[in-house]
């Protein structure tokens, strides 16, 4: 298999290309797999709806926190969130 790989200005590896061969065999021996990647990456789990859900109900009830203040907290709590920024 002759991959590709695609990196960042780092040397960090970020994608990789492969041959349309490689990618249908993969496909065949791994049933399934084209729809599981075809699924909407960005579906948001339960606690990520009951958070934004709070943030639109607090924001409803004129209770306002700057873009920047949220920022920085999230910084704060989930610091490996902000590695390569």
């Amino acid at each position: 298999m002759n991959l590709q790989y695609i990196s960042d200005q780092n040397g960090i590896h970020k994608s990789v290309v492969i041959p349309i061969e490689d990618w249908n065999r993969i496909k065949e021996k791994y049933s399934g797999l084209e729809d599981e990647l075809s699924e909407d990456v960005y579906q948001l789990s339960k606690e990520q709806e009951t958070a934004i859900d709070i943030a639109l109900d607090a924001m409803n009830n004129g209770e306002e926190i700057s873009h920047k203040s949220v920022t920085e907290e999230t910084r704060k709590k989930y610091p490996q969130l902000f590695k390569n920024r």
